[in-house]
């Protein structure tokens, strides 16, 4: 009886094989930008057939456009959604926001005398 080799070429430990590499799992997509459009005023106009009609002035710094819109108008990929004598809304990628009109400032001879100048650098008083 001779030494028969094949018999140590058996596996006898087989390790398990590895785990199938999960599929990669795709990054949810970046959200849009908000919109940089500026709201610059609240324009009142007449309509065609005699109606009051509320338009917007926006600036839109990436185009360096002004454009005039009505609710329902878009911009690009924005919509406008509402145009009120106090603001817009505007929808941009499922997202809402709201641009209001700032309340003006108070033009120093609307202050009481004693108030006039303080923090204007001008001299204060109404001496």
């Amino acid at each position: 009886m001779g030494f028969d080799r094949s018999a140590f070429a058996a596996r006898i430990w087989n390790p398990r094989p590895a785990p199938e590499a999960a599929p990669p799992v795709a990054a949810a997509p970046k959200p849009a930008p908000p919109p940089r459009l500026q709201l610059i005023g609240i324009v009142h106009d007449t309509a065609e057939n005699g109606s009051p009609l509320i338009r917007a002035a926006l600036y839109d710094p990436d185009t360096d456009r002004l454009h005039i819109v009505a609710s329902g108008e878009r911009i690009g990929a924005v919509t406008i959604t509402l145009v009120d004598a106090k603001g817009v809304e505007i929808e941009s990628a499922g997202r809402t926001s709201r641009l209001a009109l700032r309340e003006p400032e108070r033009a120093v001879s609307d202050l009481p005398p004693g108030l006039r100048g303080v923090g204007t650098g001008m001299s204060g008083g109404g001496k």
